[in-house]
């Protein structure tokens, strides 16, 4: 289960819910994702404390659609970074503040939890449906905006990094064979008979040394 790895305070007295989300208000990363609901006058339509289990089953939800192709990818929005406190059965009131239970994500409404991409629409949306399921907040499906640039997924990019990567190594193996000098290139090698027709190489002239 997800759960921070250090916190300041180990029991926060501020988990409110209320009001509307002041980010990840649209799909940035993903193709389609799935916001909790929000309108005015509408009491249905509010926010929510979501436990880590809760997250963690939307996940696998979401990771099993994304398995069935190798290009598929899910994004996550929300942590688990509260802690939900609660005293023990039978207790009396006082004596300071319960003992932590769960982790929770304070999600309010127009948040988009979980974004997903590189999976047919009809796959991802009932992904999402199912994904909702398990939220105890009311959801719905939401589209990347149009006038966003495309989504450039992790399979894709490692394509595109490894199609350039072989592009530079030919690059560097051409311009490698063509650094070799010409002389090399026109000399034959040591014990090869020259062509039909060419002309026979003529013998080194020996420098006479001048004696002392």
């Amino acid at each position: 289960m997800m759960q921070p790895k250090r916190v300041k305070y180990r029991k926060p007295h501020r988990t409110r819910y209320e009001g509307h989300a002041k980010g990840h208000q649209q799909v940035w990363f993903g193709e389609w994702g799935l916001m909790a609901l929000h309108g005015k006058n509408k009491p249905d339509y509010k926010g929510n404390w979501i436990s880590d289990h809760q997250i963690e089953a939307a996940r696998i939800v979401l990771a099993k659609a994304a398995d069935k192709t190798k290009c598929g990818q899910i994004w996550t929005n929300i942590f688990p970074h509260l802690s939900r406190t609660k005293k023990p059965l039978e207790v009396r009131m006082g004596s300071g503040k319960g003992a932590p239970e769960i982790w929770c994500a304070v999600v309010k409404p127009g948040t988009v939890m979980f974004e997903i991409a590189g999976v047919p629409e009809a796959d991802a949306k009932l992904a999402l449906k199912r994904a909702g399921d398990k939220l105890n907040v009311k959801t719905k499906i939401v589209a990347r905006d149009p006038s966003l640039p495309p989504v450039v997924l992790k399979e894709r990019k490692k394509k595109i990094m490894d199609e350039i990567a072989e592009e530079q190594a030919e690059l560097a193996a051409a311009a490698s064979a063509g650094q070799q000098p010409a002389e090399q290139a026109a000399t034959p090698a040591e014990g090869a008979t020259p062509a039909a027709g060419a002309p026979a190489a003529e013998p080194a002239k020996e420098e006479k040394k001048e004696a002392k």
